[in-house]
């Protein structure tokens, strides 16, 4: 899961993320979210 926010979460926050089990969302909104941070350890 590091990988995860290592290398998406640093992409510009305008990147459009097609996770393929949810809508588009972006980088942006992604980072507004908490759901990553228990990894940020």
């Amino acid at each position: 899961m590091q990988s995860v926010v290592s290398r998406i979460l640093t992409l510009p926050t305008d990147t459009v993320l097609l996770s393929g089990h949810t809508e588009p969302t972006t980088v942006g909104e992604e980072r507004g979210r908490s759901w990553y941070a228990p990894y940020l350890r």
